[in-house]
């Protein structure tokens, strides 16, 4: 961070800053200034399809949101927001959020924790009531492709309605799509918490990750703690409240 590398930009490879450096280009600020006004016309039209790290660069300097492109969202009468966690290898699905917003005043958290892998069944069956119950005018979002796996992997191992199943295919929006390659935000990565951060949302736990709630599972795995469980469960409602400041944000650009 000192040095301003350029290394802190994710989106670039390390074969793309070697290349860079051979050009004397070794900091976030030296890169941004390779970036044109005329360019943004090229970056909206390739922007479904590239990230341009150089704007990227550009709005950190500048500590300012790029549009380059905006895509429709998708609306609907009910704004659920979806985060799961898991445990790799191999996979299971323990924790399952969903913030239900029905209108400004009608909001409520789920969370369906399994204490074991045999308990994802019940899980899956109680995320697909709660989907039933918010009625058939709704949009699920979730951030990134880790989601979607868990739809496809839990509809495929357990089944459930068919025609409810479909409608959630058909209704999800991975709100990363809305964002990668089409908005700019100062930030080095597009992960949530750097983006829903510099968004000004706080996490309650500071020390919050992907990586500390595995550690967290397997603490609560070994001594069945409580409070470790709390701990993973603020943290997936803080999850689902992040994305909801996300796509909050996304809707007014």
């Amino acid at each position: 961070i000192e040095r301003d590398d350029l290394s802190l930009l994710r989106g670039l490879s390390a074969k793309q800053i070697a290349g860079l450096s051979q050009r004397g280009i070794f900091t976030v600020t030296q890169y941004s200034h390779t970036f044109r006004p005329a360019r943004m016309k090229h970056v909206a039209e390739k922007a479904l399809r590239k990230h341009d790290a150089s704007l990227q660069a550009l709005a950190i300097r500048e500590e300012k949101v790029y549009v380059a492109q905006r895509k429709p969202i998708l609306v609907g009468k009910v704004r659920i927001y979806l985060d799961v966690e898991a445990l790799s290898d191999p996979d299971r699905y323990y924790l399952i959020g969903l913030l239900i917003v029905q209108s400004d005043s009608n909001r409520r958290m789920n969370s369906f924790w399994a204490d074991r892998v045999n308990d994802e069944p019940a899980i899956w069956a109680a995320f697909l009531r709660a989907i039933a119950d918010a009625g058939e005018d709704f949009v699920i979002f979730h951030y990134g492709s880790y989601e979607s796996r868990f739809l496809r992997r839990m509809a495929n191992l357990y089944g459930g309605d068919a025609p409810l199943i479909e409608r959630i295919e058909s209704r999800s929006v991975n709100v990363l799509s809305l964002i990668y390659g089409l908005v700019y935000f100062p930030t080095y990565a597009n992960d949530l918490k750097s983006v829903a951060g510099f968004l000004g949302f706080r996490w309650s736990s500071p020390d919050a990750s992907g990586l500390q709630s595995i550690v967290w599972r397997s603490e609560w795995e070994t001594t069945g703690g409580e409070d470790i469980k709390q701990l993973l469960v603020t943290y997936n409602h803080d999850d689902c409240s992040a994305l909801e400041t996300v796509v909050d944000a996304i809707r007014v650009l």
